[in-house]
């Protein structure tokens, strides 16, 4: 006699049926995509380092609006309020231009977003302490996106209203700071979106089990 017990152990396991892709993999999606929204503010940085010009003199000593938008993309990430300080420390006990410590470093946390990513992709086992750590800085991230965005959304406004400082001469850069002015406000919105859903899809129970998290007491889903 043939038994009607179905087995249901993959999907208390977190494995979905073929063709559709888990939890854990959306969430690997969206820290790559999180990191490739940080290849921006490298590429503007990088400019002005590779350049030897000092990003933190521009709006000093040249009317072209460079720092003011730099300070909108900076602030709008947590690393950041760590890194500049540290990176200007050590780029004036090297000798380096400034910022090309920040460089350094955030290129550094950018590929940890994409290890971290690829270790969810796979599925690779999460220390309880690896998790906990993880989920907590992408929720102070998401926090501060959030806060950030008050700021944020009026400058870049106000940056594509008023065309920055609208100089007189042509200055190095100055259609790259455009083009920067236009793209903070989608930039910080899909910033503060991808970090949330993140978060969310990292603490759903088949993602969770996929990543050898036991799901809280009381807690199946």
């Amino acid at each position: 006699m043939m038994s009607d017990h179905v087995d249901d152990r993959p999907a208390r396991a977190g494995i979905r049926p073929a063709g559709r892709p888990s939890t854990a993999r959306l969430a690997a999606v969206g820290l790559w995509v999180r990191a490739a929204l940080r290849l921006p503010v490298l590429l503007f940085v990088g400019f002005y380092v590779f350049q030897g010009i000092e990003i933190d003199q521009r709006s000093r000593d040249f009317p072209d609006g460079a720092f003011d938008v730099w300070k909108y993309y900076a602030v709008s990430e947590a690393d950041n309020f760590l890194l500049v300080p540290v990176g200007g420390l050590a780029d004036a006990a090297i000798g380096w231009t400034s910022m090309a410590s920040w460089l350094v470093a955030y290129t550094a946390l950018t590929v940890g977003y994409l290890l971290v990513g690829l270790r969810v992709w796979h599925s690779r086992r999460f220390s309880r302490g690896g998790y906990r750590a993880t989920i907590g800085y992408l929720v102070f991230s998401f926090c501060v996106h959030l806060l950030t965005l008050a700021i944020v959304v009026p400058g870049a406004v106000h940056a594509v209203r008023t065309g920055e400082n609208a100089p007189v001469h042509p200055y190095t850069g100055m259609s790259m700071v455009h083009a920067y002015e236009w793209l903070l406000l989608p930039w910080s919105l899909a910033l503060a979106a991808i970090t949330g859903a993140v978060v969310a899809l990292l603490r759903t129970g088949s993602a969770r089990a996929r990543l050898g998290i036991a799901a809280p007491q009381g807690r199946t889903t």
